[in-house]
């Protein structure tokens, strides 16, 4: 029967506290040096990660997140809140961990904001699923990592599926556009089943994409608009 190698990240804090307590102060040393070198040469060379999708699906007290690697692996963190604090649970792995902090926002904005900062190449898919009655303060810290981020998003399709069409319009103008081809609409809200587009298509992204597809709500839009864009819907 085959098994897992042990990981350093989910050995024991009794392991680690024995073998660092073993290994006496040359070691020690080596150790932080090593470390340090690594994390310094990351810094300066901020190498790419190379995913190839990004999912993130947001609804009352949860929040997952799946990741696509090049090498078609991917990797789920699902955290729930709780009353005792947030569990973080990562799919095809026996790890959850319990985080006590209240401060989960600037926790989430300092993990995705190093997934955005080390993602260079191109994302063949983006999705964002703001379920309702999910917590909007992921939602704002979502578009203000991709506001801060140096350069624009480079996606090739976006799923989006929100509760208004102004917060799409907040995700597509920090998406490249010369990169995006497909757009996915999907508006919850009953209150939006007649979606005015007329922010979105004053966007490069709109004008430049390929496809269009739109689900459960009517567009409201000049036919003009379509003539003026690439978009088949």
């Amino acid at each position: 029967m085959r098994t897992s190698r042990p990981c350093l990240e989910e050995m024991p804090e009794l392991v680690m506290k024995n073998i660092l307590g073993n290994v006496g102060l040359q070691s020690i040393l080596k150790l932080r040096l090593v470390c340090k070198h690594f994390y310094d040469c990351i810094q300066l060379l901020q190498p790419n990660i190379h995913l190839n999708s990004i999912s993130l699906e947001i609804s009352p007290n949860l929040l997952i997140c799946d990741i696509e690697l090049k090498e078609c692996q991917s990797i789920g963190v699902i955290c729930r809140k709780t009353e005792d604090g947030y569990f973080l649970h990562r799919r095809n792995r026996k790890l959850t961990k319990l985080i006590k902090t209240q401060d989960f926002y600037t926790e989430f904005r300092e993990v995705f904001n190093l997934l955005l900062k080390y993602q260079r190449a191109l994302l063949q898919r983006f999705s964002i699923n703001f379920e309702s009655d999910g917590d909007i303060k992921i939602f704002e810290e979502l578009v203000h990592i991709l506001k801060a981020k140096r350069r624009f998003l480079q996606v090739e399709t976006i799923d989006i599926s929100l509760l208004e069409y102004l917060q799409a319009v907040q995700v597509l103008t920090y998406i490249h556009p010369e990169t995006l081809k497909t757009l996915n609409f999907h508006i919850y809200s009953e209150k939006c089943n007649d979606l005015d587009l007329l922010e979105i298509v004053k966007l490069k992204q709109w004008r430049l994409a390929s496809n269009l597809n739109i689900s459960s709500f009517a567009a409201s839009i000049s036919v003009s608009y379509f003539i003026q864009s690439n978009c088949s819907v």
